[in-house]
């Protein structure tokens, strides 16, 4: 599910871990998609935030940045291990937040904080389901981004009202079809509207994509819709 700001015509490749965005739209569009330590001194040595998005004619060029957590391998403190949650540009990879979480919580207190302090105009913040909060979305819109989340059962409500979107009339956006390591893929995504009452805010559009997988060894097809 995502808020407002997509590009029919070109859509976005969702399926990769950090995909470049490359997606312009009109302001104030964002999109939701549906299926799937602090550091001392880190702070003061981000890079520069990113500054206005370019506009060419009628169209801005946004800034995919992905928001993410990771477990540092090796790691040691005496609470354990010690775990991550990073703010990365699409495009450049460059990581331009990082905050550590604390051993007895999780990464969703550390959303906000983190984004806290970049400018986030231009911006569209990816992240994975456990991120898809009604306060972050919000925090996103206020400082001048968008966003682009994915639902799962975490959010069963939500959930349930994307399924019940018309995805049967909805129009193909893309389909890609890719063959090796002896098996074939199939992607197929739909874009659709989403309605005024779907209980997120800010959310103004559903992406839907249908991987449709074929093991040449066994023959066995798996279908798997986000």
């Amino acid at each position: 599910m995502r808020s407002r700001s997509a590009r029919p015509g070109r859509p976005a490749r969702y399926d990769r871990p950090h995909p470049p965005w490359d997606a312009p739209g009109p302001p104030g569009r964002r999109r939701l998609r549906h299926r799937h330590l602090h550091l001392p001194g880190l702070d003061r040595r981000r890079p520069p935030a990113p500054t206005t998005p370019h506009w060419t004619g009628h169209r801005a060029e946004l800034t995919g940045l992905a928001v993410d957590g990771k477990t540092l391998r090796g790691s040691r403190t005496p609470d354990g291990t010690v775990h991550l949650l990073s703010a990365t540009r699409h495009d450049t990879q460059t990581v331009l937040a990082q905050w550590q979480i604390q051993a007895t919580s999780n990464e969703i207190p550390a959303f906000i904080p983190l984004l806290t302090g970049l400018d986030l105009s231009g911006m569209v913040i990816t992240a994975d389901a456990l991120h898809t909060q009604h306060a972050h979305a919000r925090h996103i819109v206020e400082k001048g981004g968008h966003y682009l989340f994915l639902v799962k059962g975490n959010q069963p409500t939500l959930h349930r009202r994307l399924n019940n979107l018309p995805w049967r009339e909805a129009i193909l956006n893309d389909c890609t079809d890719e063959t090796g390591h002896v098996r074939r893929e199939i992607r197929r995504m739909k874009i659709c509207t989403a309605r005024p009452a779907l209980p997120f805010p800010h959310a103004a559009q559903a992406i839907q994509i249908k991987r449709r997988h074929t093991d040449h060894r066994t023959g066995k097809t798996t279908i798997v819709t986000v």
